[in-house]
């Protein structure tokens, strides 16, 4: 992982939401960088940041939930493989679960990060609003092989 200077202290509960479908195959690599290196954008305490990650392809798996361990959350990060179909709305709902108001702490904002390719079936569009309306910020970037690395500090600035 890149060297430790988390540049977001906010007070966040932070749901990161990484599609591992057969689409992203030739871009794992560049998901798992990116992955690790949104997580040191953020002091992890409990009185800054706690994130939670869910991988998904034809469906959701909740690989952590909300933690301040950066260790464990690395150690699923480099786990992930691609396979499968690509299910953006199962994934957004399970991902908005692991930071639902009964798991997040009180005043803390509420964030969901989406990283796709974009290539989905069925859409997540219905989902987003859902959750949206329930108070979880929702962004969302769409993973290229080129340029990713350079912008997790611009992707983490949502939920600064």
């Amino acid at each position: 992982p890149p060297p430790r200077s988390p540049g977001c202290v906010s007070f966040v509960e932070l749901a990161l939401v990484l599609d591992v479908s057969g689409s992203m195959g030739g871009s794992i690599p560049q998901l798992k960088a990116f992955a690790a290196a949104m997580i040191y954008q953020f002091e992890l305490a409990n009185y800054s940041a706690r994130v939670s990650f869910v991988k998904f392809a034809s469906s959701p798996t909740v690989a952590e939930q909300l933690t301040t361990d950066g260790d464990d959350l690395n150690a699923a990060i480099a786990g992930l493989s691609a396979g499968g179909g690509t299910a953006i709305g199962p994934a957004l709902t399970s991902g908005a679960s692991t930071i639902a108001p009964e798991l997040s702490r009180d005043g803390a904002a509420r964030v969901l990060m989406l990283l796709t390719d974009g290539q989905s079936s069925p859409s997540g569009v219905a989902q987003a609003a859902t959750i949206k309306a329930d108070g979880v910020a929702v962004t969302s970037s769409e993973i290229r092989t080129r340029n990713l690395l350079g912008r997790p500090a611009r992707a983490a600035r949502a939920a600064c």
